[in-house]
């Protein structure tokens, strides 16, 4: 287990009852992950978290082959029960400098992208280098959209959406709470 059950039992506390963590004793193959998505389910789940999506066991050979059917049986477990399944997954490896990641820069099978409804990728700006062309640029984008990139500590882009409007949710660091906070626009 990544956690000590002092700290899960910390993190439930915390969330009130609301939070069912899956122990990662009982195996890392889609199978053992869907099935502790059931359990999750019948305690009133309706939100799922899988990180890191290519830490899953595979079964087979082909690699990418099963991470696309990994990732298409996972979309049709969300929408048969009706949930929201979050697949965490890392980037490849992109030119040094680039700010801004596309749907296409996810790591492994090129499939994913596709069977994703929804897309995003989070910024840190505390990693951004503010004296290159590429962080000005961004600055720039983000100030048409009433965003102040000197605000935020993280800004989350939704790059994909398949039912709606993609664009840039800036967040904003409490150390007293651990929590990140969204950064209300200028014309808030």
């Amino acid at each position: 287990t990544f956690i000590s059950e002092e700290d899960e039992k910390k993190a439930i506390d915390f969330y009130k009852g609301n939070l069912y963590l899956y122990d990662t004793r009982n195996g890392f193959k889609l199978e053992d992950i869907i099935g502790g998505f059931e359990d999750g389910l019948k305690r009133g789940c309706d939100v799922f978290l899988l990180d890191n999506g290519m830490l899953l066991d595979l079964e087979t050979n082909n690699e990418l082959l099963e991470q696309r059917d990994n990732t298409e049986r996972l979309r049709q477990w969300a929408k048969h029960n009706q949930v929201v399944v979050f697949l965490i997954l890392h980037a490849r490896k992109v030119e040094y400098g680039r700010i801004r990641l596309s749907e296409y820069d996810i790591a492994g099978s090129s499939n994913i992208p596709n069977k994703g409804t929804t897309i995003m990728s989070i910024t840190r700006t505390d990693l951004l280098n503010p004296n290159t062309k590429e962080y000005k640029d961004y600055q720039k984008l983000l100030e048409l959209n009433k965003i102040n990139l000197e605000e935020c500590d993280a800004i989350i882009e939704v790059v994909k959406e398949k039912n709606g409007r993609c664009g840039f949710v800036p967040l904003k660091w409490y150390e007293s709470t651990k929590t990140y906070r969204e950064v209300y626009n200028k014309e808030n």
